[in-house]
């Protein structure tokens, strides 16, 4: 390397490594303000059978109603593969890598689709989105088939568990 571009080199370096401290800093914080945020319930010993299972990507988890405000405590803002069992006890997140979780059929409140969710936009109404509550706190977490062919099979499961009377499509509260 020649001598005249080794100061380029050392600032560009230097600005990297700042940035990457600056956005490790963020999610630091973002962490320390989420600190009161309930952690999700984790999966039963015993769970009923599954009515429908499918492979996919967790996308994220947000404040119920705000698909932009991450949750970034309890590693629920990490995008992943997953595995979403629905029973007729609730919904099974299976992550590959991260902490699983679990949403009682009583917690769920809505299931709806989306075309994006915070770091991630796909297709018209490509990621399913479920608002569930854990102690009082509502959340909106997203998932997104590998396979668009069962997301039909998925919300009509997911619908089923949500309480009778409830708008399990969302789509008046976007």
């Amino acid at each position: 390397m020649s001598p005249e571009y080794v100061p380029a080199v050392i600032i560009t370096l230097v600005v990297v490594v700042g940035v990457i401290a600056l956005i490790l800093l963020g999610w630091r914080n973002r962490q320390r303000r989420q600190a009161s945020v309930p952690a999700p319930a984790s999966i039963p010993e015993t769970l009923s059978e599954p009515r429908v299972e499918v492979e996919g990507t967790y996308v994220v988890t947000t404040s119920a109603g705000d698909r932009l405000d991450r949750i970034a405590v309890h590693q629920l803002g990490l995008r992943g593969p997953a595995l979403l069992s629905v029973g007729s006890d609730g919904v099974a997140v299976l992550r590959e890598g991260n902490p699983n979780f679990f949403v009682p059929s009583e917690a769920l409140e809505l299931v709806d689709t989306t075309s994006n969710m915070v770091g991630k936009a796909v297709e018209k109404d490509g990621i399913v989105v479920l608002r569930h509550t854990q102690d009082g706190f509502g959340f909106d977490t997203g998932f997104r088939p590998r396979y668009h062919e069962q997301k039909a099979e998925l919300l009509s499961a997911l619908r089923a568990l949500v309480p009778a009377g409830t708008d399990t499509t969302g789509k008046d509260s976007k």
